[in-house]
């Protein structure tokens, strides 16, 4: 009888926190989806249509978009779950349910973030990778202000849901 209750005290809280992963991740990807985007097209609105690389490249924008959005997503969202597990609003993440996140994740959060902004950069530069294999004419403004935002907000949901599971990791 006690190994159901627990199972079942387990299982709610692993539905709570999917749950509540989700409604972050979702809230994540349209604030940077608009943020983004809107950013894009206010700086670009008037310049010439952008490619791959040179004066007017998106590449290095990417690049530097994807390591400083990934870093400081993460960073935050650590942050404020590590404060809400102190304030008991969460239950700690026991070490062997984070899997993989483990194995790479420090105790540091700033090491953390960092970590994060490298993968980030690196979803980036393959992005880049791809458009340039694909036959992708140069963006105009606003169809890459539209992609930078949809692309900003994937990552940012992307980003979201092993940063709070490592914000709420259970001290051991």
């Amino acid at each position: 009888m006690c190994n159901i209750v627990i199972v079942n005290i387990e299982a709610h809280m692993n539905h709570k926190l999917a749950s509540h992963i989700r409604a972050q991740s979702r809230n994540n990807f349209l604030i940077n989806l608009v943020l983004n985007g809107l950013i894009a097209w206010f700086l670009l609105k008037d310049k010439p249509a952008l490619s791959a690389g040179g004066e007017h490249g998106y590449g290095p924008d990417l690049v530097i978009t994807g390591f400083l959005l990934a870093a400081l997503v993460a960073v935050f969202t650590m942050k404020i779950h590590r404060g809400q597990l102190a304030k008991g609003q969460h239950e700690a993440v026991p070490e062997q349910a984070l899997g993989a996140i483990a194995r790479v994740a420090s105790r540091s959060d700033w090491l953390n973030s960092l970590l994060f902004g490298v993968a980030g950069a690196m979803l980036a530069g393959a992005t880049v990778g791809v458009l340039v294999l694909l036959p992708v004419p140069p963006f105009e403004p606003l169809a890459y202000a539209l992609f930078k935002g949809v692309w900003a907000g994937i990552l940012a949901a992307l980003v979201v849901p092993p940063a709070i599971r490592i914000g709420l990791r259970a001290t051991s």
